[in-house]
């Protein structure tokens, strides 16, 4: 049986281990079958926040990790506001789609942004056609904190925090 064989039958045998698991469950099912796991972004699952955005999520290696790197898909519809504010770790965001301002400064598809824990920025502003990005978290430590008078109604924490840690 060839690796891509293989790696078929045993993504079926668990994806029937999996199936009524919670979310995450089926990757790590596979990850302790197999040292490895594939899913898409749809198999994990979307949440559509009352802003519009929607965001989907997994931690790289182990899901119980809070010290694991965590992975966002994002997508922030046309003109979509998010205040300042900062993480207390570091991370990276890709633009894959469309565009959007940070702090003043325009960035498109193809553009990286990397910052430093408790670096401050925002607000964000999606472009007319909105952007879709990629946000890799060193850790646990993602949820954003809003500053100053912000009182974190666009972060929308608590629902991202309750699905997502």
């Amino acid at each position: 049986m060839s690796v891509t064989e293989n790696d078929s039958a045993d993504s079926a045998d668990t994806a029937d281990e999996a199936e009524g698991l919670p979310q995450g469950a089926s990757i790590k099912v596979q990850l302790g079958r197999r040292g490895h796991a594939g899913t898409s972004w749809d198999e994990i699952g979307w949440q559509t926040l009352p802003n519009g955005v929607e965001v989907s999520q997994y931690k790289i290696g182990d899901p119980d990790d809070i010290t694991a790197p965590a992975v966002f898909n994002v997508f922030f519809p046309p003109q979509c506001r998010i205040e300042p504010h900062f993480h207390d770790c570091d991370y990276s965001e890709f633009l894959l789609e469309g565009s959007q301002q940070v702090s003043g400064h325009w960035y498109h598809a193809g553009d990286i942004r990397i910052a430093k824990a408790g670096q401050v920025y925002g607000p964000l502003i999606a472009g007319p056609e909105g952007v879709r990005v990629i946000v890799i978290f060193k850790d646990g430590r993602w949820p954003a904190r809003p500053i100053g008078s912000s009182d974190g109604s666009t972060l929308n924490v608590e629902m991202l925090t309750e699905r997502f840690s």
